[in-house]
């Protein structure tokens, strides 16, 4: 109930965060806009998502990271953790369709070389998986 009332309550400040194809100026207004959005529960929402898609994707994370990509000076990349994972992406689009089902999509911060980071599941269920696609 309570996850149905946090997506209830940011259905209002969806149009800031979908967008097929997000820009970094867009990001940037996603950002300032989550700080602005305590009030409906959205932070809650958006660390309960972040949390998720960090459990299931930052050892894979840590697989593309190894497969030679290296920082801009050829040094290897630190290992990337579940928090700095959490703390890298940001939301890009929202969708909830008439049945409760829904997708969080994410940008990656370049930690699947550009890919989107998608968490989906369902009003009733709660989330169900976290992966990449793109």
């Amino acid at each position: 109930m309570e996850q149905k009332k946090i997506l209830s309550g940011i259905l209002s400040a969806a149009v800031v965060l979908c967008s097929a194809s997000c820009g970094a100026a867009e990001i940037t207004r996603v950002k300032e806009a989550e700080g602005g959005l305590q009030d409906c529960g959205f932070m809650r929402f958006v660390q309960k998502f972040r949390a998720f898609a960090s459990e299931k994707l930052t050892e894979l994370a840590n697989d593309w990271q190894d497969e030679g990509y290296d920082d801009e000076d050829g040094e290897a990349l630190a290992a990337i953790t579940e928090e700095s994972f959490a703390g890298r992406i940001v939301i890009s689009e929202l969708s909830i369709d008439a049945e409760g089902d829904y997708e969080v999509c994410y940008d990656d911060d370049d930690m699947f070389g550009d890919h989107v980071i998608i968490v989906s599941g369902s009003v009733d269920g709660g989330m169900e998986d976290a992966h990449i696609a793109g």
